[in-house]
Parts: C-alpha cells; structure tokens; sequence
C-alpha cells in the first residue's frame, strides 16, 4: 500500500461512558450524513447502545434516532434543582410502564426535537397519531356502535337517563369496525385540543422542553415502587430499551452494512467468577502483552451473529444489552439461562478482545477508537464542583483510569496486535473549555454541547481519512 494512499476503514471501536455518550452519537451521526458507515463494532456499555441506534434504530431512521439521543437529558431549569436524570434511571416496579405512558399523554411535541434537520410544522406534529391510550379506543369505540333510535330516541331524557341508555347501546350493540379504526387512525380531540391550547403559551422548544420534563419529573415522583432494602439495584434495567432499538430486524439491518458485519459487545459474568475454581484464579498479564487469556476468564462477547469464535456467547437480544448496562448498585445483574451478569464496562471499558485474537484480520487498515472515557481523563477526574459531582466522580474515576489501561496495553509494542500491526486512531474529542467541568452532567445544554463536539470531530475525520 502506498505510504499517501488512505487506508480502509470498517472498524470502530465505542467505549462505555454513559453522560458522554452523545460524544460517540454525534460521531456517528456525521460518518452516517456523509454516507459512510462502519460493518463492525466493538462496543461496551454505553458504546453499544449508540451502535445499535445506528445499525437498527425502532423507527428505521438512524439519523434521527442518534440524534434523539439528545432528547434523554433533562431541561437545565429543572437539572439545575434536582441534577438526577430521572427520564433515563427509572424507578424499579410494575407500576413504572404504566405511569409512563400516562406521562407521554400530558406531553407537547417539540417543533424539532432532531436538530440539524428541516424544522417540522407545528401543525403536522399536532395532526400526527399521538400516543395510543385506552380512554381514546373507549371514546372511539362509543362513538363507533349504533344508538339504536338515534337522537330522537333520547330527546326529553335527563343526562342520567341519555348516560344509562347510552352505555346499555355500547354493552348490547354492534360497533362499526371501519368507524372504529378510522376514529382511533386520527388525534383524540380532547388531547388536540390541549396541545393547541398548550403551544399557544410554550412559544419555543426550550419552554416545552421544560414543561415536558416536569411532566416526567411528576409522573416520576407519583409511581410506586418495589424498591426495597433487599432490592439488588436502584433503578429499573434499561426500560425504555425496547422502545428505540429494533432487536427483531438486527441482524437483517447489519446484513445491509456488508456481508461481514458484526455487533461485539461484552459483559462480565459473576457466576463463572465466582465459581471459577482456586487452581484457576484471576488472570494476571503483563501490562504490553496480555496474550493469552484464560478460558476461566469470566468476561464474555456477546455477537448480533456469531461466527463460532472463542468467548463469543450468542446472538444479541434486549436481555445481552441490559446485561452490559447493568451497573452494580445502579442496575441490578441481568440473568441469562442462569448466569448473572454485570456491565463490562466496569473491568474493561474499552473492548479490544476480538483484534487482539485476529491482529491479522485487521492489517493495513485503519481502526476507529471513540473514547468517551479515558480520552476525557482531564475532565472527569478533577476537584468537584459540588457533593453531587463529587458522587459521580467517584464512579467514573476507576473506570476512566481503566480506560486509558486499556488503551495503552494495546497501544504496546511487545504483543502481536500493537501499533505495528494496528493502525488505531483515537479521536481527540477538543471539549471546549467552558464545557469541561460539565460533561458527566445529564444536562440538556451539556448533552447538546457532547453532540455537536462528536459532530464536528465526525465530519473532520471523514473528510481527511475516508476513501
């Protein structure tokens, strides 16, 4: 290969990192809008999320399911008071779903909640089907069935009366099934009518955002929950995951990509380790050569289409997802056929186990790193600004340093998958300034501010290395 020649480049790499995550999203989304795409993906934690929202978004839209992303912070008016986000770290329970949607009912559209893109008409957004609700589906249904003698039939009855028959036609009639479907195909009224009434006063996107935002943080507040002392984790797994990521269509969305596309993403399974025997204990590697690896090592790869390869654990679904997020303390472990498993992120932030096994494979050709973790080292670990920031701090200072651990053994020179035979690249993300004592906050102008940084660097790298 020519020295000037640019190198193919099919591989990224997605570090875990959560609050930083819209870093990776912004990435992506600039190598998607310039019609350029990655077939393999090696993921943990957080990074795998913002694979899957670029590989099989629910909604079949990447672009605006990266950029959605955003939509997860809370409004600054209401972080600045309660610096929790509530929206994404829901409380554990049956209940949770349910208030949910009822909170999804007292929300307002956003005139254009993907930035980057044309601004919808507020009318179209108020026009469009809003969330499906049964009290809509009852008045759908009553007004869909026959009254038997019309409204000359009640003429001269008191409301009690008009009410009683009314009901007693709904439980004995027939409903007109096409009325019915073409009623519950449009708006409610009622709901129509709010949303008018409310954008009339919530002039910009910033103010409904903040409304929208209390709303959740209302219906957050009311939802009962199982939570208790023997809970195993503060916070639901991961409960709206479901409902942007298409698992279904996965491995036929990664089939567009290119006949060699793979989903890696890894998770460290508790029960191996605690099983392991004592004649097998903890592997130990030498910092530049971590070779070999131990088939007792409890780290495992889950893979969206598994080749037969060592550590790799099966196709992905939702439960292999929730199990890389599931944070102790945070997320309770996710079983899998009896396995617990805990996020992956926590022992090895950034998942190089499949090209340190096939360095070969991965030769003269140029290897994407998006470290939202241990490139962002300087930010992270510093003095806190307050007791909250200090909390989060304290759970991302072991993990950045891991990061960077992890970065550098790959990097070394004595291994046969080091910079001699890998041309890793990894982004200098170039936070501004007066965003770096903010990046771990769920803040909705941090998150922006994340998202356009990754933009910018995404654009720059497609334009000075992408064939």
């Amino acid at each position: 290969m020519n020295q000037g020649a640019k190198k193919p480049i099919t591989t990224v790499v997605l570090s875990g990192g959560a609050p930083t995550s819209p870093l990776m999203a912004g990435f992506l989304y600039a190598v998607l809008e310039k019609e350029k795409h990655f077939i393999e993906f090696h993921t943990s934690g957080a990074g795998a999320l913002m694979a899957l929202l670029s590989i099989s978004p629910k909604k079949g839209d990447p672009l605006e399911a990266l950029r959605k992303w955003v939509e997860s912070a809370i409004a600054d008016e209401v972080y600045a008071q309660l610096p929790v986000n509530f929206k994404l770290f829901r409380k554990p329970g049956p209940f949770a779903p349910l208030f949910q949607k009822l909170a999804e009912r007292f929300k307002v559209p956003l005139q254009d909640p993907a930035s980057f893109r044309k601004p919808k008409d507020i009318g179209a957004l108020l026009a469009e089907p809003g969330t499906p609700n049964p009290m809509k589906d009852l008045l759908a249904d009553w007004l869909a069935t026959d009254d038997g003698g019309g409204a000359n039939a009640m003429a001269g009855q008191d409301a009690v009366d008009r009410g009683r028959d009314r009901l007693r036609t709904l439980w004995n009639s027939e409903r007109n099934d096409d009325v019915f479907e073409a009623l519950r195909s449009k708006k409610d009224p009622i709901k129509r009518f709010r949303d008018n009434w409310l954008m009339s006063w919530l002039e910009t996107d910033e103010q409904r955002r903040v409304y929208n935002d209390i709303v959740d943080l209302w219906f957050a507040a009311i939802t009962p929950t199982t939570l208790n002392y023997r809970s195993k984790g503060l916070a639901a797994p991961l409960p709206f995951l479901d409902d942007i990521v298409d698992f279904k269509n996965l491995e036929a969305n990664l089939k567009k990509l290119g006949e060699n596309a793979h989903l890696y993403v890894n998770a460290y399974n508790m029960t191996k380790d605690a099983q392991r025997p004592q004649k097998f204990p903890r592997p130990r590697r030498c910092n530049h050569c971590q070779q070999n690896i131990s088939l007792e090592d409890p780290m495992e790869i889950f893979t969206a289409e598994a080749r037969g390869e060592p550590f790799t654990s099966g196709k992905i679904d939702v439960r292999h997802i929730r199990a890389a997020f599931s944070m102790p303390f945070i997320y309770p472990p996710t079983v899998i056929d009896g396995k617990s498993y805990s996020e992956g992120a926590d022992q090895e932030p950034i998942n190089f186990r499949i090209l340190r096994q096939r360095p070969e494979q991965y030769q003269n050709q140029k290897v994407v790193l998006l470290d939202a973790l241990g490139a962002l080292e300087d930010c992270m670990v510093r003095p806190p600004r307050d007791l909250w920031d200090a909390y989060v701090i304290s759970i991302m200072t072991p993990v950045v340093g891991l990061a960077n651990m992890s970065y550098e053994d790959f990097q070394g020179d004595c291994g046969p998958y080091g910079k001699n035979l890998i041309d890793l690249e990894r982004i200098d993300w170039k936070i501004p300034p007066e965003a770096q004592p903010f990046v771990m906050d769920w803040s909705y102008s941090n998150l922006s501010t994340l998202f356009r940084v990754g933009y910018e660097r995404g654009i720059e790298f497609v334009d000075k290395n992408w064939p």
